[in-house]
């Protein structure tokens, strides 16, 4: 990360705005994958031998050359079977500072020439787990350790995940496994998952049997899975005995059916790990990348095997949002939901890898969207038109939808159900904005009851969600009787009129 290298600059701190400190992170660790302002986390190993070794290890990702000017930070964990007065050994021809268990006990901003120690401090290794936390400037070398008597096993708690095949096709069945590596004295964890549900349903859980190392027993919580979110909650386990257990192994397996092919990523939320000691272990990264092959439509967020209506109204419902990575609605992938992803989905209308799927412009998939917004899309898409073909088909596409959207005649349709008890639907196409009003007479030409909606747009008023509702109340509530009946439809300057019937 770019920023000063001084002796009372907390860079990490000043980078995220506070929420990462070198005292925070030198006293509980880092977790791979976690931000520190736009930078993250991850891991790596130094070559412990020859100039440049640090940037051996920071790739083009990471940096934009070889010798960007900045600071990098390095973190390592250790486990100390006691406690020991052992000496530092540190070196850096950049400038160093190293802190052990949240406090700072080296500092050389100058730094010296050469490659291998040049400065030795005393420090106290406590029984148990030690966080070294160092920093230098990049571009130059680093070196590290402790004298060759001091007694400790680094530690790199981390989650790892494991598929039970290398090739994940749509409509395939696999295992994910979450896994523990290189972790000391664990007894516990809990930890919720998230998934796409468009993509991916889980089908069962298991426990793997990494707690239950040398025949200890647990107490293992399955969780609930409910693939209408994506979420399988409450998923915990632990040890039954005093001490924990130490090394790598499977933590939870979860068995998972590719319903469409795409990339989705699975999220640990509300993820603890625990020692046996009662103290937090921190690991990560707790997201993984999922990728399924086979043949998916560009714009198909519902995974439904076609480019439609569905897929824009998705689409529209997150309208100025800034969405995670990898998210179905996010079409062009730069983060922010906006005209240009509705744009794509609207070029691509009607693209399909199912030959059998309805209409694009199915009346039915369409009642979520009314004429004004479409107009408005139009008019944004036109401003923004850079004359690309996306652009060109997505405008017309829309043009066409809204043609879709807008009745040629005013007409009243049948109720539905009819005869009915007590309950009907009213549906109308209305081709003009206007003023609406439903009369309901007697067979004695008496008014029932008058429902006013108002001033509406025009539009199909099919739907139930849409067409008007009559419970077969008059006026007062009171239910009426069977019979005939009539239903007078008076907007856009005409008038319909209709029969219908109450049978109890």
């Amino acid at each position: 990360m770019e920023g000063r290298f001084e002796d009372k600059v907390d860079l990490l701190a000043e980078v995220s705005g506070g929420a990462v400190t070198e005292v925070k992170v030198s006293t509980n660790g880092a977790v791979e994958g976690n931000p520190v302002g736009d930078n993250v986390w991850y891991a790596d190993k130094i070559p412990s031998t020859g100039r440049n070794n640090i940037a051996e290890v920071l790739t083009e990702e990471v940096l934009a050359g070889p010798f960007v000017p900045g600071v990098i930070y390095g973190c390592v964990v250790l486990y100390a079977p006691r406690q020991q007065e052992v000496t530092l050994f540190a070196g850096s021809d950049a400038g160093s500072k190293v802190w052990l268990n949240g406090t700072l006990v080296h500092a050389e901003i100058q730094g010296t020439r050469g490659a291998d120690y040049q400065h030795f401090a005393p420090v106290t290794l406590k029984e148990g787990v030690n966080v070294l936390l160092v920093a230098t400037r990049t571009g130059g070398n680093g070196f590290w350790g402790f004298d060759p008597e001091a007694e400790y096993t680094v530690l790199n708690p981390r989650v790892g995940y494991a598929f039970s095949q290398p090739i994940i096709d749509a409509g395939d069945t696999f295992t994910l496994e979450i896994r523990a590596e290189d972790i000391y004295n664990l007894a516990g964890w809990q930890f919720d998952t998230a998934f796409d549900p468009t993509v991916l349903e889980a089908v069962e859980v298991n426990e793997g049997d990494f707690l239950k190392t040398g025949g200890g027993t647990t107490f293992f919580q399955e969780g609930r899975i409910d693939n209408a979110t994506g979420k399988i909650t409450k998923l915990s386990s632990a040890r039954l005995s005093e001490d924990g257990v130490s090394g790598s192994g499977t933590l939870l397996s979860v068995r998972f059916t590719a319903k469409a092919a795409g990339q989705t990523q699975l999220r640990l939320e509300n993820f603890q790990l625990a020692a046996a000691t009662g103290t937090p272990i921190t690991a990560g990264p707790h997201e993984i990348a999922i990728t399924i092959e086979g043949e998916q439509a560009t714009g198909d967020v519902n995974r439904d095997g076609q480019v439609s209506i569905l897929d824009m109204v998705l689409v529209a419902r997150e309208i100025g949002k800034t969405v995670s990575a990898h998210s179905a609605v996010d079409v062009n992938s730069d983060g922010v939901i906006s005209i240009l992803d509705i744009i794509i989905v609207a070029s691509h209308l009607g693209e399909s890898t199912d030959a059998a799927a309805p209409s694009v412009f199915d009346l039915d998939s369409i009642h979520g969207l009314d004429s004004a917004t479409i107009q408005a899309w139009i008019a944004q898409a036109e401003l923004e038109n850079d004359g690309s073909i996306t652009f060109q088909r997505g405008i017309a596409n829309l043009q066409r939808l809204l043609a879709s959207l807008i009745p040629k005649k005013t007409v009243l349709l049948a109720n539905y159900p009819n005869p009915f008890n007590p309950e009907t639907w009213i549906p109308y196409h209305l081709a003009n904005p206007s003023d609406v009003q439903i009369t309901i007479y007697d067979a004695r030409g008496s008014i029932v009851c008058q429902l006013d909606l108002g001033h509406q747009r025009e539009g199909y008023y099919t739907s139930r969600s849409r067409a008007v509702y009559w419970d077969g109340r008059n006026e007062v509530g009171e239910r009426v009787a069977s019979g005939i009946y009539f239903y007078q439809l008076q907007a856009d300057n005409v008038s319909f009129l209709r029969k219908m019937v109450i049978l109890k």
